[in-house]
């Protein structure tokens, strides 16, 4: 019965239970890289390694078994003279010319837009000019004429001159204030002093001939003076438009002068190569001891394979092992574990445990991978 409920006992014990959260585990790395899909290739090339490993170099199996190969006879050397170069460079101009044709065409249709900008403003400030000129030649005609008539008339004159500009103040006050019919009468008045006015003013002698040429002489020289300072500001405007233009081609200039500027050709007069020189054939045994007397420590063949099937071997591991380092962090991390890959004092191995997670979520990377191939 002892022995019955010993194995009823050892039969019905599951698992060991997980560790409670915040614990300390340890995780063997190198026990979980077997279960990534990708280690099926660190299998393959253990066998790549282990094969090369075993195979003969050509150097060892050379010496082992040495076969001496007839050589070829060689040719006799050869004793021809050669032909005078008769090769020239292109010339500077056939290698500038296009350039230097477009770089004029440019320079020329600046130049034209420069003359363009200029001639338009110089009518527009020729219109200003001229409207100046006439503003001033009335304002200086009306000073000359805009002496006080009283001081060209006789003494009965001025005196009824002054009598009617009275009435005439008077009458447009009346006109002003007065309502029809009485302002019909006033403005009838208001005419006739007016007319009477005018006579007399008439009567005052008009700027003679002189008086004229000296208002015309002052409009001259206005008029000179204004197109001098307008001339001296288009000067201005021109040679900043010609300054904008020099700057835009200058690298144009600068590229097409690095082409022009070739070093000189050297001179082929007279210059002639001469024959081959005939020398001493080297077999083919002599290039190869020479070679190998030039590089002793050069690797064979095979090492060169054994070494690279082993340098893939490494990173392939270890990219197996960040990969797996990382999913097991993040198991860890679900279950709160404080995880060390090294074994320690008072650490949980769940080594197992892990596995039996990972070895899911890796099979399903596996699958999702065919799938998409």
């Amino acid at each position: 019965m002892a022995a019955l409920a010993c194995i009823f006992v050892a039969g019905c014990r599951g698992p060991a239970a997980a560790p409670p959260q915040n614990s300390p585990v340890t995780v063997r790395l190198d026990a979980l890289l077997p279960l990534h899909p990708a280690w099926a290739d660190v299998h393959e090339l253990d066998i790549l390694i282990a094969h090369t490993a075993g195979l003969v170099s050509p150097a060892q199996n050379a010496a082992a078994s040495p076969v001496p190969l007839p050589e070829a006879p060689m040719p006799p050397p050869l004793n021809a003279g050669t032909n005078p170069l008769t090769s020239r460079p292109p010339s500077v101009d056939s290698v500038t010319r296009a350039a230097a044709s477009r770089l004029n065409r440019l320079r020329d249709s600046l130049k034209t837009r420069v003359d363009r900008v200029v001639e338009r403003e110089r009518k527009q400030r020729m219109e200003k000019v001229d409207a100046d000129v006439a503003a001033k030649k009335a304002d200086l005609q009306a000073a000359a004429v805009s002496a006080p008539i009283e001081s060209v008339l006789s003494e009965a004159d001025r005196r009824e001159l002054r009598r009617l500009q009275f009435r005439e103040i008077a009458f447009e006050s009346q006109v002003a204030a007065l309502l029809p019919p009485a302002r019909g009468e006033a403005e009838t008045n208001l005419k006739e002093v007016r007319r009477q006015i005018a006579a007399i003013e008439a009567k005052a002698p008009k700027p003679g001939e002189e008086l004229q040429a000296k208002v015309q002489q002052q409009v001259d020289e206005y008029r000179k003076t204004r197109v001098a300072a307008m001339e001296q500001e288009l000067a201005a405007r021109r040679a900043a438009l010609t300054a904008e233009t020099t700057q835009r081609l200058d690298p144009y200039r600068r590229r097409l002068a690095s082409q022009i500027e070739l070093p000189p050709a050297p001179s082929l007069a007279g210059k002639r190569a001469g024959p081959v020189t005939a020398g001493p054939m080297v077999s083919p045994a002599q290039v190869a001891s020479a070679a190998k007397a030039a590089n002793p420590a050069a690797p064979l063949p095979t090492g060169v394979a054994l070494a690279s099937l082993r340098d893939q071997r490494e990173r392939l591991v270890r990219t197996i092992s960040d990969e797996v380092r990382t999913r097991v962090l993040a198991v860890a991390a679900a279950r709160r574990w404080t995880v060390s890959f090294a074994p320690r004092a008072g650490y949980i191995d769940v080594t197992d445990r892990v596995a039996s997670a990972l070895r899911s979520e890796l099979e399903g990377v596996a699958a999702g991978a065919g799938n998409s191939k």
